[in-house]
């Protein structure tokens, strides 16, 4: 009894002097004074020897258990094998050995460091609960493969635009396709502004009222994926502006929204001025939407499409202003039309010059005119235009004299700059008197000798940029004040 007592005193003491990992055996026991311990093993205690003939089992190494052994699931996409002659398993997250008489897992990175060590605190057929040390929170593996849950849904739509009353159809698809559960559910944010109805494989969305909400659908099996389509009911947002580059070079186009005005002198441009003959009669017309120049065609564009400057005797100088940002000038109608199909070769787009109609219900504002008597955001013509009377010099030859660079002074209501003054602006129409009849996109007479142009110039006074004045000359003219300004 007593030598028993010794015993059992001198083996606790083993285990209070600590267990050593060695890698072949998988642990050493000391004793105190540094020296190892007779031992032996078996699959799951450890026996020692006290050196008087008799061997002391202590029993169950808890929580060492051969059923480790083997593969355990630890989620629906993922498992690990581990092996009695502790071999590694490779798995995504790690690199994991299994140390039969210790009840631990040692997991490894790829680079074979020790990340992590999880203690065994339970293991049956069926289950393995493991935890890392010192946490309180476990880690519950399954022997059978539990069933393959939905990773991901995949919606026809991920953004609707309706009007209220509309309905739309959405369809779905599950991933993976061996998903034990494919079902899912649907619901609104917001039911106010739209609703959703299953039917079978589709979805019907209806609009309600003006308004944003989120169409959810959820798996049902418990994996708690979900995809999300943002429904906006309500007129979309219009599209008032267009960017386009072309050799380096940007230019934009504005959105012109169709309207009817009254088109030559009205009544507000005849209490200053005398409308010229060729201004009247007045009368209705009526256009579709279009798109037209922010600005005039500058020097930099016109180069980037033709490669030259016009092919004009009196070509761009520093005499009528010369730079990038300055207008194309000295420019006949015709250049105008093979600078146009050039353009449209480059870009893909059918660019065309506005008819005059179209140029004159852009310089006034469109649907947001103001009723100015010039193109601009302000009755006072030095706001808008360069003209003569506001250019840097009036004599020929001087610093200024001529152009001047676009958008240097304010726009019109529709964000459009210089459609009075700088330099007059080409028309598609050929020239020819007004009828009084109402019209809708009217294109101007079908013949002719001379073409339009409008807006007025640098070397005009204020009368001559008003924005219902005409000019004209033939389609083979040009001018250090006549330029150009594109229309789509």
């Amino acid at each position: 009894m007593k030598r028993h007592f010794l015993f059992l005193s001198f083996a606790l003491l083993l285990l209070v002097a600590g267990i050593q990992t060695a890698a072949a055996q998988g642990f050493r026991v000391y004793k105190s004074d540094g020296t190892v311990a007779q031992y032996s093993v078996k699959s799951d205690s450890i026996v020692f020897y006290n050196g008087a003939g008799e061997d002391y089992d202590l029993g169950p190494f808890t929580p060492v258990n051969s059923l480790i052994v083997g593969k355990w699931y630890k989620s629906h996409s993922s498992s690990v094998t581990f092996r009695e002659d502790g071999t590694t398993d490779y798995i995504a997250d790690g690199i994991y050995e299994f140390l039969p008489y210790r009840g631990e897992v040692l997991v490894y990175n790829s680079s074979n460091q020790l990340k992590r060590v999880l203690r065994v605190h339970k293991v049956t057929a069926e289950e393995l609960v493991v935890s890392t040390f010192g946490s309180t929170t476990f880690s519950v593996w399954s022997a059978t493969q539990p069933p393959q849950l939905v990773t991901g849904i995949t919606l026809s739509e991920t953004e609707l635009t309706m009007n209220a009353g509309d309905v739309k159809t959405l369809t779905w698809t599950v991933a993976p396709e061996d998903a034990e559960n494919k079902t899912v559910t649907w619901s609104s944010s917001d039911e106010a502004v739209a609703t959703v109805t299953p039917a079978g494989n589709k979805v019907y969305v209806e609009a309600v009222a003006n308004g944003t909400c989120v169409i959810t659908c959820s798996a049902t099996d418990g994996s708690s994926v979900t995809a999300e389509c943002l429904v906006t009911v309500g007129e979309p947002a219009v599209e008032d502006e267009q960017t386009f580059t072309v050799d380096g070079v940007t230019f934009k186009m504005k959105k012109v929204a169709g309207g009817t005005f009254t088109m030559g002198t009205t009544v507000e441009q005849s209490n200053v001025y005398t409308p010229d003959s060729d201004e009247k009669p007045t009368h209705l017309v009526t256009l579709s939407d279009y798109w037209m120049g922010e600005t005039e065609v500058t020097q930099a564009l016109w180069y980037a499409v033709m490669g030259a400057k016009p092919t004009s005797s009196s070509s761009w100088s520093t005499t009528y202003g010369l730079g990038d940002n300055y207008p194309a000038y000295y420019i006949s109608w015709n250049d105008c039309q093979t600078f146009i199909t050039k353009l449209n070769q480059m870009t893909g787009k059918t660019f065309r010059m506005p008819t005059e109609a179209e140029w004159e219900f852009a310089a006034r504002g469109g649907t947001q005119s103001q009723g100015y008597i010039f193109s601009g955001s302000s009755s006072t013509i030095g706001d808008v235009a360069w003209y003569w009377d506001n250019i840097p010099s009036q004599s020929s030859g001087t610093a200024g004299y001529g152009t001047q660079p676009v958008a240097t002074k304010a726009p019109n209501e529709l964000g459009i700059y210089d459609m009075s003054g700088n330099v007059w602006e080409w028309c598609q129409d050929w020239y020819g008197d007004y009828g009084s009849g109402s019209q809708t996109n009217p294109t101007g007479p079908s013949s002719g000798s001379d073409r339009v142009f409008r807006g007025g110039s640098w070397c005009n006074y204020a009368a001559g940029c008003r924005v219902a004045n005409r000019d004209s000359n033939s389609p083979s003219s040009t001018y250090s004040s006549l330029g150009l300004r594109l229309a789509l």
